[in-house]
């Protein structure tokens, strides 16, 4: 089993600046990650999951995240 590439999984949640602040591996080895995500002059709190191989998790909000 391989985690992104090279052991790294790198996104963005498709604004400017994205900034993790917390992860948490639950019970089932998903991996949530929570921080927020700042497009211009506005922030927003952003949340993505991704699977134990470091993919993101398209059960959770459809595409793996949410801002």
């Amino acid at each position: 089993m391989s985690f992104g590439n090279f052991g790294i999984a790198r996104f963005s949640f498709g604004g400017g600046d994205d900034v993790a602040k917390q992860v948490i591996v639950q019970q089932d080895q998903k991996i949530l990650i929570g921080g927020y995500s700042s497009v211009g002059n506005q922030t927003g709190l952003a949340v993505a999951r991704l699977n134990v191989d470091g993919s993101f998790d398209n059960s959770f909000a459809g595409d793996g995240s949410v801002i």
